[in-house]
């Protein structure tokens, strides 16, 4: 099992760096949780935060299954695949596309008309509630959340719903006025380095003061970032290499993020027709193996800005925004990523001439 499923917390109690969220999340119960939505960025414990809600709620977690149904969109019947356990489902309706409002509005209909097991089970009265837990929120069509809206509002009295998302700015302002929205920031560098140390303890390995260090500074207050470089280190690191006083981290770069680097640097150097045609070939290979336009997009920003003064920084993000615009709108993400390749050629060009 890997480190962060591993040593993933199961109660308030464990975690980290949580103290104002935990004691929040604590004073809840069946009967008085709402609609929530839990944003932040990747890696900062949202999926962790929610599995020690619903261990508190339900005083204990399943080990939850994967089921396929059957989903009737139009004329065409498509396979759903979900996460099921006892008294939370989870589901990203968002990676069925333009389906995704009959994925809403069927499971979550199923749901609303089946009661929780262990309420069945147990002998107290209590609610009979079950949460549905949505991902990747901000990805859902328009029209799939206005479904959800409805669907909330319709099965509010056996269910609650709970959004997890990486921008709440992305969702329709009737589902934010219906959902209790809690920020998951960002982990602070003591509150990594603390949890390093304690897992290499664990696992009983020994690892640089400093190489600890420049994981922090490369994870950026991501947890899971972390803690995947940290295991690939120990797990490329041999009895010869152990014994080196300083261990090189930077080649565990994740590959997509050398290559944008390098698509940045040819940005920079050659902001011709040549060189827009050599990054296309990039732009193509990175698409293919499944990194998102958007999370491109992102980082060539953030490698273009490195460096640059506050007007050329201004200007590239604007581009990086209407282009950001046109890729979630549009379906060629290519062209949108060219166009912001172009545009960001002719700001830097600009720069040389001024």
């Amino acid at each position: 099992m890997i480190w962060i499923e591993k040593y993933r917390p199961t109660s308030f109690d464990k975690v980290v760096g949580r103290d104002k969220i935990s004691s929040l999340l604590k004073s809840y119960t069946l009967e008085t949780i709402p609609h929530m939505i839990l944003h932040g960025k990747s890696g900062h414990g949202k999926k962790t935060t929610l599995l020690c809600l619903i261990n508190h709620l339900y005083g204990g977690n399943s080990e939850p299954k994967i089921r396929t149904v059957e989903v009737l969109s139009g004329t065409k019947k498509i396979e759903v695949s979900y996460m099921e356990s006892d008294e939370y489902v989870e589901i990203s309706p968002s990676q069925y596309g333009h389906h995704d409002k009959a994925v809403i509005q069927n499971i979550i209909k199923e749901m609303g008309q089946t009661k929780p097991i262990l309420s069945m089970l147990s002998r107290a009265k209590r609610t009979p509630i079950k949460l549905i837990v949505i991902t990747s929120a901000e990805e859902l069509s328009l029209e799939a959340q206005a479904a959800l809206r409805r669907t909330i509002e319709m099965y509010s009295n056996v269910l609650r719903v709970v959004l997890m998302c990486n921008e709440l700015s992305r969702l329709i302002e009737p589902i934010r006025s219906r959902c209790f929205f809690l920020r998951i920031p960002g982990f602070s560098d003591e509150d990594i380095m603390s949890n390093m140390r304690r897992i290499l303890e664990k696992e009983n390995y020994t690892v640089p003061e400093e190489t600890l260090e420049e994981i922090c500074r490369e994870s950026e207050g991501n947890m899971r970032r972390a803690l995947c470089i940290l295991e690939l280190f120990c797990f490329n690191m041999n009895e010869k290499e152990a014994k080196r006083p300083k261990n090189n981290c930077k080649a565990m770069k994740l590959d997509w993020e050398i290559e944008v680097g390098s698509m940045a640097g040819v940005i920079k150097r050659n902001p011709t027709s040549e060189g827009l045609v050599e990054i296309r070939k990039s732009l193509y290979a990175l698409l293919n193996t499944c990194i998102s336009p958007r999370t491109i997009l992102i980082g060539l920003l953030r490698n273009l800005v490195l460096g640059e003064d506050f007007k050329t920084f201004l200007l590239l993000s604007r581009h990086a925004l209407k282009y950001e615009e046109r890729i979630r709108l549009g379906m060629k993400s290519i062209y949108h990523l060219e166009g912001f390749v172009a545009a960001s050629m002719c700001v830097l060009n600009e720069k040389r001439y001024i």
